[in-house]
C-alpha cells in the first residue's frame, strides 16, 4: 500500500478542480456576473447579507470592494464593467471619488456647518439664505439665545450681524 503525503493529495485535488478562470474579458458583463456578491455581516449574533450586490475589483496592485447599489445581478454585472473601465482608463482616484466619496468635513459650530452646506449645495442662493435663517433660528432656540431682542433685525447698525455671529459660534 502506497501512502501519499498531504501535499500530494492537495495537489491532486487542486488539479481536479476547475481553475475558475473565465473565458470572458473583464470588460464583459458575463465575466462579472459570476463575481458579484452580497456582502455578509453580523449584527447581534445574526448573520445577514446586504440587499445590493458588491464587486471586488483589483487593478495595478490595489483591490477595493464597491457597493454596486442594485439588487439585480445583471445590472450589477453591467455596473461592475463600467466601474472597471473607469478604473483602467481614468485611474483609482476618479473611481473612488465617484463611487466612494469622502464624507463632508464635520462642522463644530453652526456657522461652520452653514459654510460647508453652502459650498456643497446646488440650490439657489435665495433658498440657501432661507435655509440658513431657519437653522440659525433653531440653533438660537436650542442654545437659549434670546430671539425677542429686535436689534437682531437691525441690519443697518450691525445688530443682525452681531446676532448671527453669536448664533454661528
Amino acid at each position: 500500500m502506497i501512502k501519499k503525503s498531504g501535499q500530494e493529495v492537495a495537489k491532486q485535488k487542486s488539479l481536479a478542480k476547475p481553475t475558475g478562470k473565465s473565458s470572458h474579458a473583464k470588460t464583459d458583463a458575463r465575466y462579472w456576473k459570476s463575481r458579484v456578491f452580497h456582502t455578509a455581516y453580523k449584527r447581534d449574533g445574526v448573520r445577514s447579507e446586504t440587499v445590493d450586490y458588491c464587486a471586488r475589483i483589483a487593478h495595478a496592485g490595489r483591490r477595493e470592494t464597491f457597493n454596486l447599489r442594485t439588487p439585480e445581478k445583471d445590472s450589477a454585472a453591467a455596473r461592475a464593467v463600467q466601474l472597471y473601465k473607469i478604473i483602467v482608463t481614468e485611474g483609482w482616484d476618479v473611481a473612488m471619488a465617484h463611487y466612494k466619496p469622502k464624507p463632508a468635513p464635520k462642522a463644530a459650530t453652526v456657522g461652520e456647518f452653514i459654510e460647508v452646506a453652502i459650498e456643497a449645495s446646488t440650490a439657489r442662493e435665495a433658498s440657501i439664505w432661507e435655509y440658513a435663517k431657519c437653522i440659525r433660528r433653531l440653533a438660537a432656540d436650542m442654545g437659549g439665545i434670546d430671539r425677542s431682542d429686535v436689534s437682531r433685525m437691525d441690519y443697518r447698525t450691525g445688530g443682525a450681524e452681531r446676532w448671527r455671529a453669536k448664533v454661528d459660534a
